[in-house]
Parts: C-alpha cells; sequence; structure tokens
C-alpha cells in the first residue's frame, strides 16, 4: 500500500478536493506496476462541515475509482477524512491564557502596520518580502502568525 496525506486546508469546494485527489492518485502511479492506494485528507478547512457529512467520502472515492482504472495501475482501497474545521481566532480572543494573549498580541499588530512593516524592514531576510506588502497583506500575515501560533499550541479537540 502506498499511503498518501491530501492537503485540504486551501481547498475551494468539494470538486476542488476531489480534483487533488486525482491529481495525488495520479502522481503515485508506477509505470509497470500495480499501486494500490490509502489516501487520507488532512489540513483545518472551512469544508470540514461538508466533509464529515454523511456519504461525502464514499461520494469522493467511488468518484476517484471512476477516474483511475486498471491502465494507471493504480486502485483506492480507501479514504479517510483526518482534516479539522477551520480554526475560529474568535473563540481565542479575551481569553486568560497563552493563546488567547498570542490572538491578543497579533490583533494589536494588525492594528498597527507600521510596527510589523519595521521589523520585517529591519531585517535583511524579509527586507524584501516587507517591501511587496500592503496593508492587507499585514493584516493577512498577522492572523496566520494568529493561527498557526494557536495551532502550534491548541490541542486539537480545542482549536477548533
Amino acid at each position: 500500500f502506498e499511503e498518501i496525506d491530501v492537503d485540504v486546508s486551501t481547498a475551494q469546494d468539494l470538486p476542488d478536493v476531489a480534483a487533488r485527489l486525482r491529481n495525488a492518485a495520479l502522481g503515485a502511479a508506477v509505470p509497470s506496476r500495480w499501486v494500490m492506494l490509502r489516501i487520507c485528507l488532512v489540513g483545518r478547512t472551512e469544508l470540514w462541515g461538508d466533509l464529515a457529512r454523511q456519504g461525502t467520502i464514499a461520494d469522493l472515492l467511488t468518484e476517484l475509482r471512476g477516474h483511475i482504472d486498471s491502465q494507471d495501475g493504480l486502485w483506492c482501497a480507501d479514504l479517510r477524512l483526518d482534516a479539522l474545521p477551520a480554526l475560529d481566532l474568535d473563540n481565542w480572543r479575551g481569553r486568560d491564557d497563552l493563546c488567547g494573549e498570542l490572538v491578543a498580541v497579533c490583533d494589536h499588530l494588525a492594528a498597527n502596520h507600521a510596527i510589523v512593516r519595521q521589523a520585517l524592514l529591519a531585517d535583511p531576510q524579509t527586507k524584501a518580502y516587507a517591501q511587496t506588502l500592503d496593508a492587507d497583506g499585514l493584516d493577512r500575515l498577522c492572523e496566520r502568525a494568529a493561527r498557526e501560533a494557536v495551532q502550534l499550541l491548541a490541542s486539537d479537540r480545542e482549536a477548533a
């Protein structure tokens, strides 16, 4: 068996998930050899509710099997949902713990772009990147920093 993780964290919709599955499966093909696949959907996604709905994983597996066939030398034996719901930072705002503090710091930075820009410009490794960021880019950077910090520190159960 070949085990493959397919990251669905940036998938836009279920057809996008299906396309990622097809690409991952076809990428695992080995000429002149059969490959049995076990595919696992991973990442935090806004689509988690759709993916967790009864029958969705079975439908995606059926669709995938319809796109790969014996000519490809592939068979997908299993498709598993290990993805998690997208992280909701509002659940962490105002909490009296380290994650709440980190979100507050990132919110403060998002409201004070000059601080972030100055720090990025002061570092030779991030100077060129800093020069490409507009206000929206700085906001996205601060939100991403908050999400990644909470994701790293919080348990999977708490982070949703």
